[in-house]
């Protein structure tokens, strides 16, 4: 037992319950008294067949239920595949909006006793289809004034608030004929209690009642993309019915078409934010497989969104002129090829100059600083003065190298200082560093760089000084007579020689 709660923890945790199927009970009531029959069709074709093929799922389950003088039971099927759905539409023909009567509370009472007694494993989901109107035949126990009507009606409607499940009303033009007391529709009542607002049918949103029903998004594309090649755009516009934002992941477009079936045309994933009750229209780029042949065409195609994503169509086809490939010309490409091939040749040859050059500069600059050192240190009596920092990289040329002669000074620290510290940043002229009469004092100009030295430091030769960065970091440096590799090498010679001498 105690492996069987550790199982269905672990479950819990790393598998969130939004990874798994999202299945729905979706029950249509629908009145199919006479009142009904202008509107039958287009009831059919924008949204039941829309709801059926494009916001189903497999796993879901449809319900029918009709009424007219008494409720009944029209269809009751779970989605496993295309065969389901077109089972279900031929059902759908024999169904006719004919009945005499309207009994609106025995329905609302059938529907919430229908959909208590489905499994609770699925989220229930109610369309009710009606004009509102209560017209009972003469039989019904339910023939009340118009008083009795409404608490019955509204008790029924409580009953199925208390159960959490989604319900949506379409409202439809009553009946034209209906006797004066029997007028009265009573869906903004029930509507209040269920706490929900009324989708009423007109001719003007009959094509997207589906989405104003349930708030299920809705997809439009261009049927017709006029002569494209093989990488092409193609507009789409998606459009949020629901009152909060929707975020979409389109992940792939497949070909359906016999020759190309399960080839994804889709280049890249789009990621795109609907804001609430808001259409947003993007381009996503496309790419035809290579053995489709030139000319006028038409190709089925199927949309794949995150999560499964209940938005519709998901499929349908489009027509095209596939131009092919050209558009350049075989002798315009070779063109082409050989203008790139040149244009390349140039620029590795001209990044080739530049690095002789920047070789032969860089031993120039070497030599002449070189040179510079061995005039200066023939001119004047006392030799150049190297400053090194701890951890800080001293090969770098005779840049931390200077002759100091008496009188003058040179500046320590970042930047364009004489002596450069670039370790850690630090601002420039820190402090610097005097000959005086020959012998080098050391001055802190910048104090909080030198938060151990308090004055200036006679004779700083060969002493560690120690510099704090604005981050804390420390660091020592040290200057010292520099004594060039090659006068190193004289000297051992020189040693070698006197001591031979000797022997």
């Amino acid at each position: 037992m105690r492996r069987v709660i550790l199982l269905l923890v672990i479950i819990i945790i790393f598998f969130p319950a939004h990874l798994f199927p999202d299945n729905m009970d979706l029950i249509v009531m629908i009145d199919t008294s006479e009142s009904m029959f202008p509107y039958f069709q287009d009831l059919m074709n924008y949204l039941i067949k829309d709801l059926l093929t494009g916001n189903l799922h497999k796993g879901d389950t449809f319900h029918l239920l009709s009424f007219a003088g008494k409720p009944e039971i029209d269809i009751s099927e779970k989605i496993k595949n295309k065969s389901t759905i077109e089972k279900i539409l031929k059902k759908l023909l024999i169904l006719q909006p004919l009945g005499k009567y309207t009994d609106l509370v025995r329905a609302i009472k059938f529907l919430y006793q229908y959909t208590k007694e489905l499994p609770e494993t699925n989220k229930k989901t109610i369309l009710l289809l009606t004009d509102g109107i209560h017209d009972p035949p003469p039989y019904s126990p339910y023939r009340f004034n118009s008083e009795e009507i409404l608490k019955n009606l509204l008790a029924g409607v409580r009953e199925i608030k208390k159960e959490g499940w989604s319900v949506h009303i379409i409202k439809f033009p009553g009946k034209i004929t209906a006797k004066p007391e029997a007028k009265k529709s009573y869906l903004s009542e029930m509507a209040g209690v269920l706490e929900v607002p009324i989708v009423t049918y007109s001719e003007k949103n009959k094509k997207n009642i589906a989405g104003y029903a349930t708030g299920f998004p809705k997809l439009y594309y261009p049927e017709n993309l006029g002569s494209i090649r093989k990488n092409f755009k193609m507009p789409l516009t998606i459009r949020n019915y629901s009152d909060k934002p929707l975020i979409i992941r389109l992940n792939k477009i497949i070909l359906l078409s016999q020759n190309y079936s399960g080839i994804n045309i889709l280049k890249k994933p789009y990621v795109k934010n609907i804001p609430p009750e808001k259409k947003y229209t993007f381009s996503v780029r496309m790419h035809l497989p290579a053995r489709v042949p030139a000319g006028n065409q038409t190709a089925r195609i199927k949309f794949f969104f995150n999560n499964d994503l209940r938005i519709s169509p998901k499929e349908g086809n489009i027509t095209f002129n596939y131009t092919g490939t050209r558009g350049i010309s075989f002798n315009t490409q070779i063109l082409l090829y050989i203008l790139y091939t040149i244009f390349g040749i140039v620029i590795i040859y001209l990044f080739i100059r530049l690095f002789i050059y920047l070789k032969n500069r860089i031993s120039d600059l070497s030599f002449s600083e070189y040179s510079e050192y061995v005039k200066v240190s023939h001119n004047t009596a006392s030799r150049p003065i190297e400053m090194r920092v701890s951890f800080q990289n001293p090969y770098i040329g005779f840049r931390n190298i200077h002759s100091i002669t008496p009188g003058s000074s040179k500046s320590i620290g970042g930047g364009s200082s004489s002596y450069l510290i670039f370790l850690v940043p630090v601002p420039r002229k820190i402090g610097i560093i005097k000959n005086t009469d020959g012998h080098y004092v050391f001055i802190p100009l910048i104090k909080e760089f030198f938060p151990f030295t308090d004055n200036k430091i006679v004779d700083c030769l060969n002493r560690n000084i120690q510099v704090e960065s604005e981050k804390g970091y420390k660091m020592n440096i040290i200057f010292k007579e520099y004594i060039s590799q090659l006068e190193k090498i004289n000297q051992l010679m020189h040693s070698i020689d006197s001591t031979g001498s000797k022997t």
